[in-house]
């Protein structure tokens, strides 16, 4: 991994990575682009704070959230 590169968060559903950044305000920037309806970025802060991991229903689907050091 890059050495100026810390974390990358990334957005799995079915198998399938569909959003990753380095940075958790692009990454969250992402999110909005593809659902306007996502929780807001100071949320995302909060639980990769306390969460490596974790699952976030987005309409009738599950997406898996990571943040990989």
């Amino acid at each position: 991994m890059n050495k100026q590169t810390s974390f990358i968060f990334a957005t799995v559903h079915d198998n399938e990575v569909i959003c990753f950044d380095t940075n958790l305000k692009g990454f969250h920037k992402q999110l909005t682009d593809m659902f306007p309806s996502i929780n807001n970025y100071q949320w995302f802060y909060r639980k990769f704070g306390t969460d490596r991991r974790f699952s976030l229903p987005i309409g009738d689907k599950e997406y898996y959230f990571q943040k990989l050091t």
